[in-house]
């Protein structure tokens, strides 16, 4: 039996260094603490929410404001 699945010919998982408009779709928004790259905020309440993977304290994001999320 033949094991091809390190065969990455057609995975699809090639490496988009040559095409920097897809990393720049990529891009996550940085910490305004740390300036570390941001995946998710979660809401401890009202008025306080943590930056993942960092941990750091930060401000909710404002649902009025377009692209603070």
């Amino acid at each position: 039996m033949i094991n091809d699945a390190n065969d990455t010919a057609d995975s699809g998982n090639e490496d988009d260094t040559g095409h920097p408009d897809r990393l720049a779709q990529c891009e996550l928004p940085r910490c305004p603490r740390c300036d570390r790259p941001v995946a998710q905020t979660t809401m401890l309440g009202p008025g306080e929410a943590v930056a993942s993977p960092c941990g750091c304290r930060v401000a909710p994001p404002d649902p009025d404001r377009p692209g603070s999320d």
